[in-house]
């Protein structure tokens, strides 16, 4: 299980995310919303690439999140499986 517990996310004065709560089972999640809504920074911040700037982000120790990102500049020398088992492993 993912616990996200009043999640926000400041850039400077910019409060991308504000206190953002949610519990995740196991299953298959996805995010919609407008293009600048905060989809991305809070995957992010899920997945500890950004420190949340207050609030708590918890996952137990079996929980494995795959994330692709739309623009991947990283890893050219990978096939297209490799960088699949890469970021499902993560």
């Amino acid at each position: 299980m993912i616990k996200i517990e009043k999640v926000s996310k400041n850039f400077r004065s910019h409060k991308v995310i504000k206190e953002f709560s949610c519990e995740l089972d196991k299953g298959c999640y996805g995010l919609l919303g407008p293009n600048g809504a905060g989809k991305t920074t809070l995957l992010r911040c899920i997945l500890g690439l950004y420190p949340v700037s207050e609030g708590t982000v918890t996952m137990q120790k079996e929980d494995k999140i795959g994330y692709l990102p739309q623009r991947f500049g990283m890893f050219h020398e990978l096939k297209v499986k490799e960088m699949m088992h890469y970021f499902a492993a993560a």
